[in-house]
C-alpha cells in the first residue's frame, strides 16, 4: 500500500486567475462613462462582435488618470477548431475624475 506524499499545488487554476485580474484595484473609469465613449468609436458590425472589454489603469498625474482600453471580438473559424479572440480596437485615454471627462488620446 502506497501513500501519496506529495504536496499539493499552490497554483491556481486558469479560470480562477483570469478571474482575480478582473477584480477592479486602484482607480478606474466608471461603466456608464466608458460605455458612452465606446458607442461613438465603435462601428455596428465591431461593437456586434464585442465579446469583452478590458480596461488597465496605467499611471495617474496631475489630477489625470491614464488608461488602455482593449476591445476584444469573438469570431467563427470555418473549419476552425474553436473560436477566434482578438483584440479589434485598441484605445489610449486621459479620465479626469473630477468633471467624468474621457478624451481620447490615441494615435
Amino acid at each position: 500500500m502506497s501513500i501519496n506524499t506529495a504536496k499539493p499545488s499552490k497554483l491556481k487554476p486558469v479560470r480562477e486567475q483570469e478571474k482575480e485580474e478582473e477584480k477592479e484595484t486602484g482607480p478606474f473609469i466608471p461603466s456608464d462613462v466608458l460605455t458612452s465613449f465606446l458607442e461613438g468609436k465603435l462601428t455596428l458590425k465591431e461593437a456586434a462582435r464585442v465579446h469583452r472589454v478590458s480596461r488597465r489603469h496605467l499611471w495617474s498625474e496631475y489630477g489625470l488618470e491614464r488608461y488602455r482600453i482593449n476591445v476584444w471580438a469573438r469570431e467563427n473559424v470555418d473549419g476552425g477548431f474553436c473560436d477566434s479572440n482578438h483584440i479589434v480596437r485598441s484605445f489610449f485615454l486621459y479620465y479626469d475624475q473630477e468633471l467624468s471627462i474621457l478624451t481620447d488620446k490615441t494615435l
